[in-house]
């Protein structure tokens, strides 16, 4: 099962041409290829020369699935708390977040994410907000209500890709600006000539 998703012009033999935009097929389960080696998926350009592009997206996909899986697996255990002797089910919930913790840090290649200290700062900013968030929506246990739970478990799954954003978006300097830049002042001066 493929996800095909517009992305940033980059060649490779799982992308298709549409028109003047191309894209990436996605594979929602684990294959044999490497995701090292899979091609950048474009967000957004940022002021400064940059721009913001997903790694190894389907590698992301797979992490966001496998925590949000993770989440809900504590459904269980925080409506049979009471029941389950206090060991075990402090037992389970290390697991289960060291686990998430796992997850969260797996192929995360942290020399490639930032381009400067400015970048870094922002994202490490990003990230104590977020684990604050964590905790903040972590108080919010509603055992009487396994409906009301759910919802909960599903803004703590929010927050979760919210981390696992900050952890595999690249800040990038961009270079197609320059190359639109170099064209602008090459036509300026074919003007002036």
């Amino acid at each position: 099962i493929y996800v095909p998703l517009p992305m940033d012009p980059i060649t490779n033999d799982s992308n298709h041409s549409i028109g003047e935009r191309q894209t990436l097929d996605i594979p929602l389960l684990a294959t044999n290829s490497d995701d090292m080696t899979s091609p950048s998926f474009f967000l957004c350009r940022i002021p400064g020369n940059r721009r913001l592009v997903l790694l190894q997206p389907s590698l992301f996909l797979r992490k966001t699935a496998l925590v949000v899986v993770a989440s809900y697996a504590l459904l269980p255990l925080l409506v049979y708390k009471s029941s389950l002797p206090g060991a075990l089910y402090a037992a389970l919930l290390v697991l289960i977040h060291v686990g998430v913790l796992f997850v969260y840090l797996y192929r995360v290649r942290f020399g490639a994410l930032d381009v400067d200290r400015i970048s870094l700062g922002g994202r490490v900013l990003g990230l104590a907000v977020t684990v604050w968030l964590l905790t903040v929506v972590s108080g919010w246990q509603d055992h009487e209500h396994i409906g009301i739970l759910a919802a909960q478990m599903l803004v703590l799954c929010v927050v979760h890709t919210v981390v696992l954003a900050l952890l595999m978006v690249a800040v990038e300097i961009d270079s197609s600006s320059d190359d639109e830049d170099d064209e602008n002042e090459a036509e300026d001066h074919t003007d002036l000539v």
